[in-house]
């Protein structure tokens, strides 16, 4: 698997995490599900942009990708102190669907806590089709100023993984629709640690 990695590895890419067909399907699965208007929290204080948003819950269908993103993933994730095991996907996918209006500004991702002591850290996100503009660009704050210091480009089937702490926002889509895969990569901390 062909791995690049930014930021001293926290960050990862995967140019071809999924196949053309793959990511034709998993477009295919969510039109079929049906995208709603949904209101998203971003930031610090909170501010609710508009997404057209599906998800996926269950079908044994996260176990799949997490075998295939698990070599690139860090087995063991140090926070707050402690050591987290990695443990798989959380069993949701959430699907994003991006028009040339839609706009999300530069945010942190929330993680998905199901006890204390097992949560995410890290979110992945795929590309499912072609479009223009639209990749993803990571930020050292908040306000993004001097600009993006580093992006992944909206290729078919390209991966990132980043933490969840990581400020990061989208290039505005310039023409078609832009289609974004999203699962959360779960850890547990062992308590007798």
């Amino acid at each position: 698997m062909d791995v690049s990695r930014i930021d001293g590895g926290r960050i990862v890419s995967i140019p071809s995490f999924l196949t053309l067909n793959e990511c034709e399907t998993w477009v295919g699965r969510a039109e079929r599900l049906g995208f709603h208007h949904a209101w998203v929290g971003v930031g610090g204080p909170r501010e609710a942009v508009p997404q057209s948003l599906t998800e996926l819950v269950g079908d044994g269908v996260t176990e799949s990708l997490f075998g295939r993103a698990r070599q690139a993933l860090p087995e063991r994730w140090f926070e707050h102190g402690r050591e987290w095991d990695l443990t798989g996907f959380h069993n949701r996918l959430r699907f994003y669907r991006y028009e040339p209006s839609d706009r999300i500004p530069i945010h942190q991702d929330d993680p998905v806590v199901i006890t204390d002591d097992h949560r995410s850290w890290l979110t992945l996100l795929v590309f499912l089709n072609e479009c223009s503009g639209g990749s993803i660009q990571f930020h050292r704050d908040r306000d993004g100023s001097g600009g993006p210091w580093s992006h992944v480009p909206p290729r078919p089937g390209t991966a990132a993984f980043f933490p969840h702490e990581t400020w990061h926002d989208a290039a505005d889509v310039i023409a078609g629709r832009k289609y974004l895969l999203r699962a959360d990569v779960l850890y547990r901390r062992e308590t007798d640690r």
